[in-house]
């Protein structure tokens, strides 16, 4: 070995022996779950919101890991124990203690899933002893395939409680995701407005996207694009379609 070759092995070890700076981590807001330099907290009620209804979310594991999910906005809004958050793919007896609880009294609950058997919750809640017979909503969280395959995965447990769906009043607030169809919203969206009907308020539904749309303004103010569901956009190719046939 001669002299360059010691020089060089003891330079190695010198730096190997240097300490390793921590990556530098943005730091995100306790409440809000967003990076603090785009903290969402101003947007959200100064207090949690007073409900009746316990919300029981299904989440699949992916979507906890996603940026922009909107859970956390929905659980920044509503008291601790008015938000549960379940999180799998499969929900199995003893696992999940409170979801176990809950399904010892199935007629107190509806699942928010838009399947054909599903009744439209706004007829359902016109009976005033049925929406105070109502206090939880569950609700899946995920993509459409993800929810989709929690609900196949977990009929055996899930298909003891009544199926419910929304009537869509508009287009989705949630522009920066592309929805399925014209019909799909966000799941903070979709509990908004169901909430809304259970708690006979229609000012929680405001309440709740008021923060969603703040989370799209900023991201659209950092070069997000505003997104069509794949269904406008379908129509959109079609008609593009007829128009140069038209003029051929």
């Amino acid at each position: 070995m001669d002299d360059s070759d010691s020089w060089e092995n003891e330079h190695v070890k010198g730096l190997a022996q240097l300490p390793i700076e921590p990556s530098c981590m943005r730091l995100k807001c306790e409440r809000c779950k967003r990076p603090k330099s785009v903290c969402l907290c101003e947007h959200l009620p100064e207090r949690p919101i007073d409900i009746r209804t316990t919300v029981c979310i299904l989440q699949h594991p992916n979507e906890e890991q996603r940026s922009l999910t909107t859970v956390p906005l929905l659980s920044a809004s509503l008291p601790s124990d008015k938000c549960i958050i379940h999180r799998g793919k499969r929900f199995p007896l003893g696992k999940y203690l409170h979801l176990d609880k809950m399904l010892e009294t199935p007629e107190r609950a509806v699942l928010l899933y838009p399947s054909r058997e599903a009744v439209d919750l706004s007829l359902l809640v016109g009976d005033h002893d049925c929406r105070q017979a109502i206090d939880t909503l569950v609700v899946l969280d995920g993509t459409w395939r993800q929810a989709s395959s929690i609900f196949n995965t977990n009929y055996g447990r899930l298909k003891v409680l009544k199926l419910v769906k929304l009537q869509v009043p508009a287009l989705s607030s949630y522009v920066i995701r592309t929805q399925p169809t014209d019909q799909c919203l966000s799941t903070v969206e979709s509990v908004a407005l169901a909430l809304s009907l259970l708690e006979g308020n229609p000012d929680l539904h405001k309440m709740f996207l008021r923060p969603l749309q703040a989370l799209c303004d900023v991201q659209l103010k950092h070069g997000a694009l505003v997104h069509q569901s794949r269904e406008a956009a379908h129509r959109q190719q079609e008609q593009q379609l007829q128009i140069g046939k038209a003029t051929q």
